[in-house]
């Protein structure tokens, strides 16, 4: 999983293994070292109550929380690319974009 963040937008690209990760587990993490003892975790999680992404900051934790029919569909689909694309969470100035990071067909 690859995260991009420039100025508000939040952008999220899911290569073909995270993506098989993801449909399995219903999750999926990231961690990247950022001193001895600490790491920013980065999370996606797909919730069945969920009617729209919800994004959760804490210390060192960003968790995505992504609706689950949508979700499912977009990830059995071979064609949509793009789940969320400048998509305006509620109650924050940021902008979402999650797309899958697949190679080139050519």
């Amino acid at each position: 999983m690859k995260i991009r963040i420039a100025d508000n937008e939040l952008r999220f690209r899911i290569g073909a293994q995270d993506l098989l990760l993801l449909k399995e587990k219903k999750e999926l993490v990231t961690a990247c070292t950022i001193s001895g003892a600490h790491a920013f975790y980065c999370m996606l999680n797909i919730e069945r109550d969920l009617k729209q992404p919800l994004l959760k900051i804490s210390e060192y934790r960003l968790q995505l929380y992504l609706p689950h029919v949508i979700t499912s569909q977009w990830l059995a689909s071979e064609e949509n690319i793009t789940l969320y694309k400048n998509f305006s969470l509620p109650n924050s100035p940021t902008i979402l974009t999650v797309e899958k990071d697949l190679p080139c067909k050519h």
